[in-house]
């Protein structure tokens, strides 16, 4: 949500936050750590106004 807070979520679970982010945009990097990964389904979503974050931590 720009520079208001980002959400990760893995296999439909929350695994990270952030909030107060310092840019609204940018360069989206994935990285590995010492060994060859591969990704597959990576979907990101763009919204065209800002979601309030209470709206995807409520299950």
């Amino acid at each position: 949500m720009g520079n208001e807070y980002s959400i990760h979520i893995l296999n439909g679970e929350i695994v990270n936050m952030a909030t107060n982010l310092p840019f609204s945009e940018g360069v989206i990097g994935l990285q590995s750590e010492t060994a060859e990964i591969y990704y597959r389904n990576i979907e990101i979503k763009e919204f065209d106004e800002v979601v309030p974050m209470e709206k995807f931590l409520k299950k």
